[in-house]
C-alpha cells in the first residue's frame, strides 16, 4: 500500500485517509535527551523547502519548513516555529510569531493552485503532537475532497459578545464544540488567508500569542490544544483547547457535548487579555495562574 490513500465514506460528505506508515513516526514527546530532527544542526539531515534567516543549510535560522517524512497528503510540510527546542508558542516574541505567520502565508500561496491548503497545529501529546519542538503543519488536500468545517457565513451580522483587538475580532461562537474554543476573525472580510497584509500579520501574531498565553495560565503551561486556519475565502483562525476527550455519544452522532459555556470563555478572555499586560508578561504562565 502507498504511504497514504484517500477514501470516501459512502453516503456521507466525509472522507478518511488511510496512512499506516504514519504509525512508524517517532514519538519523542517529553522524552529527555531524545534526538529531535527539528533542532539546529540537523539541517542537512532534514533539508528545507523554505526558511527565514541565515543561509541555506546553516543553523542560523529563525523559521524552517521541511517536508513531512510521514505524509498523509500529496504535499505535507512541517513549519518549525523556532530553533529553540524548549520554547512554546507563548514563549516566543511577537516578532518571532509574526515570522511564523509569514511562513504560513508563503507556503499557503506557494501551494494554492495544488488543492485546499490546510495549515494546522497540534500542541501537546493529547492534541496529536509527537515531537514537542514547537511546530505547525501544512497539508494540501485534493480539490475533489470536501473540507467539513464551519464557515463564517453566519458571522456576517454577528453582534454577540466579542473583543476587538487591532484588525481582529475575538469571538467564542455559541455553537463552539470544545470547552474554551475561540476564533480570531479578521475585520477585513471576504479574503483568502494568503491575502493577509503585513499589518494584519503583526496583529495576528500578537493576538494568537496572547490567547495561547492566557489559556496556559488557565489550564497549565503544557495544556494540549489545536488551531487551524480556515483554508477558503473568508478565513479565520480557530483555537481548540483539548480540555476533554470526545465520548461515545459524540463519536456515534457527530454531536459534540461542550461542558463550558462559550459566554464564560468570552468573559475570561475579556478579563485577562489586557489585564496588567506589561507586568504580567514577565511572569511564566504558572506564576500568573496563581493570581488568576
Amino acid at each position: 500500500m502507498p504511504d497514504f490513500k484517500f477514501a470516501h465514506i459512502p453516503s456521507l460528505e466525509n472522507w478518511i485517509i488511510l496512512a499506516p506508515r504514519r504509525a512508524k513516526r517517532p514519538d519523542i514527546h517529553e522524552k529527555r535527551g531524545a534526538f529531535c530532527p527539528f533542532d539546529p544542526g540537523n539541517e542537512k539531515r532534514e533539508p528545507e523547502v523554505y526558511r527565514i534567516g541565515g543561509e541555506p543549510g546553516d543553523a542560523n535560522w529563525s523559521v524552517r519548513v521541511i517536508k513531512n517524512k510521514y505524509p498523509f497528503a500529496p504535499i505535507h510540510e512541517v513549519i518549525i516555529h523556532t530553533s529553540d527546542h524548549l520554547r512554546s508558542l507563548s514563549d516566543l516574541s511577537v516578532e518571532q510569531v509574526k515570522l511564523v505567520i509569514e511562513s504560513f502565508v508563503n507556503r499557503f500561496n506557494t501551494h494554492l493552485r495544488q488543492g485546499t491548503v490546510c495549515i494546522f497545529s497540534n500542541s501537546g501529546h493529547d492534541a496529536g503532537e509527537s515531537i514537542s519542538h514547537s511546530h505547525s503543519q501544512l497539508a494540501v488536500v485534493p480539490k475533489e475532497v470536501p473540507i467539513v468545517v464551519p464557515s463564517l457565513e453566519e458571522f456576517l451580522d454577528y453582534r454577540g459578545e466579542h473583543l476587538l483587538v487591532k484588525d481582529f475580532k475575538i469571538v467564542c461562537p455559541p455553537y463552539s464544540q470544545w470547552p474554551d474554543e475561540v476564533w480570531i476573525v479578521p475585520e477585513d472580510r471576504g479574503k483568502l488567508f494568503g491575502e493577509i497584509t503585513y499589518e494584519e500579520m503583526e496583529a495576528l501574531a500578537y493576538v494568537l500569542r496572547r490567547l495561547v498565553w492566557i489559556f496556559e495560565a488557565r489550564h497549565g503551561q503544557d495544556f494540549p490544544y489545536n488551531f487551524y486556519i480556515y483554508p477558503r475565502r473568508d478565513w479565520y483562525v480557530r483555537i481548540m483547547p483539548r480540555a476533554k476527550i470526545p465520548g461515545g455519544f459524540e463519536i456515534a452522532t457527530g454531536i459534540f457535548v461542550n461542558t463550558q459555556d462559550p459566554r464564560d470563555t468570552m468573559q475570561f478572555i475579556k478579563k485577562h487579555f489586557f489585564e496588567e499586560e506589561e507586568e504580567k508578561i514577565k511572569l511564566s504562565p504558572a506564576e500568573y495562574r496563581r493570581g488568576v
